[in-house]
């Protein structure tokens, strides 16, 4: 009998899953089974073990666990890719056909590559599909058929672009078509992470369905405050592929609220569709400035303020709860991540490959290209990046964003009894003070590593003196 492997890498759902889909329409169609497959590719997982990969691997175990649930069995492969596909092309010689969604910027792309040269080479057909994003690289073009690079135009012609609907899958035919292994595979990578974030379909529709009954009518207001019911917090199921982008944007675009929360979110949709044509677009812009005068900007290499910045003890306290935020849960929000980036670069002048790398350890719902994207644009050295004389001040930033100081007082106990009158600039209080609200000298939460005022000059004229070299170059 006929067989076709199913490769799963970050679409960990059953329903809308495109190569799910249409390989269970070939299975009926060729009377095969379906041969489903997970690969640990030592790439991602070098050293130690961080926020990011654990809810991922967390995320794997229960698709899994659920499939197993409807007598649906993986083979789990590691090392190299191609290795481990050879191995079971070996072992199973009846495979024809694979299936996979595939990837089509960085390391993915280059691995399904020389994962599908081999495949070929063994006489099986390659099944590959855009489902990881609404419009893929490539699928929102100038007349002129090349790639927009500032968002406003590519955003009017996405919107105009037919998208793909959703597809339901018939589970009972999944079941029908699915190869059964009495393996009990369980690789020690996959053992059960605990985090407060959810995973999984299931609980994935349920944040859809939360965030479009409660928050969505407002989004357009509140989406830039940072208390916990402002942002659909749905990033990281898409990050795993327990919904897709197109489930969200025809949910949402059905939804029969005003049309400013959902154009809102439509938009956030529509930016990270932007940012993957950009990495396809300039491969190597999660090292490279995408915006060449820039690549002169003389960054400071400073491993203290870096280390601040990094444990959240800057001295601000907006920057320093978001940082301390994300190194306990793996997540904050957009709004933070611009203003943290932006700190970096622009007040203590380090380079954003620095922090483009933290992030890419610690955040759950890490996407290559919208985090290069994002810092790229913090930064002022990406396309239709924010101009380098715009520096947020993180003052004013905390006094809008978090105005009574909850968030704050969330991530930042030492601070956890200040009033409003100080809780945004706590080095303005007096011994007296200090003591009062319980942070005396010894105790106190740390004064400003830099002033921002000074710093944001100096920041202009790092960023003038690279331009100045362009000019003279």
């Amino acid at each position: 009998m006929k067989q076709a492997i199913v490769w799963f890498r970050r679409d960990f759902r059953l329903q809308d899953n495109l190569a799910l889909f249409h390989a269970v329409e070939f299975a009926r169609k060729q009377d095969a089974k379906l041969i489903f497959v997970f690969q640990i590719d030592p790439y991602f997982n070098r050293g130690k073990i961080e926020l990011g990969n654990q809810y991922f691997f967390q995320a794997v175990h229960a698709f899994m666990k659920g499939c197993r649930s409807l007598g649906i069995s993986f083979i789990i492969k590691k090392g190299d890719p191609v290795s481990s596909f050879q191995e079971l092309f070996d072992d199973y010689p009846d495979i024809t056909a694979m299936f996979l969604n595939e990837d089509r910027i960085g390391y993915g792309l280059q691995r399904d590559e020389k994962v599908k040269e081999a495949a070929e080479k063994y006489g099986i057909s390659w099944y590959s599909y855009q489902d990881a994003h609404i419009l893929g690289p490539g699928e929102v073009l100038k007349g002129s058929g090349t790639y927009y690079e500032i968002f406003s135009p590519y955003y009017r012609r996405w919107e105009t672009l037919p998208k793909q609907p959703p597809v339901k899958l018939d589970l009972s035919l999944l079941k029908e078509s699915a190869a059964t292994y009495d393996l009990h595979q369980q690789d020690p990578i996959l053992k059960v992470y605990h985090s407060e974030w959810r995973t999984g379909e299931k609980a994935a529709w349920e944040q859809m369905k939360n965030f479009t009954d409660k928050i969505l009518y407002s989004y357009h207001d509140t989406r830039n405050k940072v208390h916990n019911e402002s942002t659909s917090k749905l990033s990281p199921f898409i990050k795993t592929g327990a919904i897709s982008a197109r489930t969200l944007y025809f949910y949402v675009r059905g939804t029969e609220l005003n049309q400013d929360g959902k154009n809102a979110f439509l938009k956030e949709l529509a930016w990270r569709d932007f940012f993957q044509s950009i990495f396809a677009r300039y491969p190597e812009s999660r090292i490279k400035p995408v915006n060449s005068k820039y690549n002169a900007v003389p960054w400071r290499e400073n491993r203290e303020y870096l280390k601040l910045w990094q444990e959240g003890r800057t001295g601000y306290p907006l920057i320093d709860a978001a940082m301390r935020q994300l190194n306990q849960e793996g997540w904050i929000h957009n709004r933070l991540r611009m203003i943290t980036a932006s700190f970096l670069t622009k007040n203590f002048l380090i380079d954003w490959r620095h922090g483009e790398h933290y992030f890419s350890k610690k955040l759950i719902d890490y996407d290559l290209a919208s985090n290069a994207g994002g810092w790229q644009w913090a930064a002022s050295v990406g396309t239709d990046a924010v101009p380098y004389y715009r520096i947020f001040n993180p003052v004013t930033q905390s006094k809008q964003l978090d105005p009574d100081g909850s968030y704050i007082k969330t991530y930042i106990p030492e601070l956890r009894n200040v009033p409003i009158t100080y809780i945004h600039e706590p080095w303005k209080m007096d011994e007296g003070d200090r003591e009062a609200y319980g942070c005396p000298s010894g105790r106190e939460y740390p004064k400003p590593a830099v002033n921002h005022h000074e710093q944001r000059k100096l920041a202009i004229e790092m960023f003038q003196t690279a331009e100045g070299e362009n000019k003279g170059g």
